[in-house]
């Protein structure tokens, strides 16, 4: 009888060894899958992060546009306009196009890391293209601004 209950502890103090060497080699390779999936989930969201930060400094660019834009077609407006608000509109003029290059090619590195990211994202492509909309939109501005400004350098002269 001793014997017997001696021989059953013994296996089942075998057995409870064995099952935990068993679970504490799954719990390794878990842990290493757990690290992985940990590094891969920070990887992507620094990915959103850089993109979203130069979607923030193309955006801010554009409403510095935007503000140049409304002092040009306000100076416009007037019939006559100074020497020195001609001299103003033309740098907003310059100004707005080297801004708009710009971001052209700030869109250009967005699209190149979207296009070699692992993450892809619907949403961020779509306000990429929304950007280059704008920016088409801003071009075609500016080359009529640039027209209206150059008729009346003529009309002036």
């Amino acid at each position: 009888m001793k014997k017997s209950l001696f021989i059953t502890l013994m296996s089942i103090a075998m057995l409870m060894v064995s099952c935990d060497n068993f679970f504490t080699s799954d719990r390794g390779g878990l842990q290493q899958e757990n690290d992985s999936l940990r590094r891969a989930n920070t990887e992507i969201q620094e990915y959103y992060e850089e993109m979203i930060s130069f979607i923030t400094d193309i955006d801010a660019d554009m409403q510095a546009i935007k503000s140049a834009e409304n002092f040009i077609i306000e100076q416009s407006a007037s019939d006559e306009v100074s020497t020195s608000a001609q001299s103003r509109i033309k740098d907003n003029i310059e100004l707005m196009s080297q801004t708009l290059q710009r971001n052209r090619e700030r869109i250009a590195e967005l699209e190149k890391k979207l296009n070699s990211g692992n993450a892809q994202s619907a949403a961020l492509r779509k306000n990429v293209e929304l950007l280059k909309q704008q920016i088409a939109e801003k071009d075609s501005l500016i080359n009529s601004l640039q027209s209206t400004l150059l008729a009346r350098e003529q009309r002036i002269e």
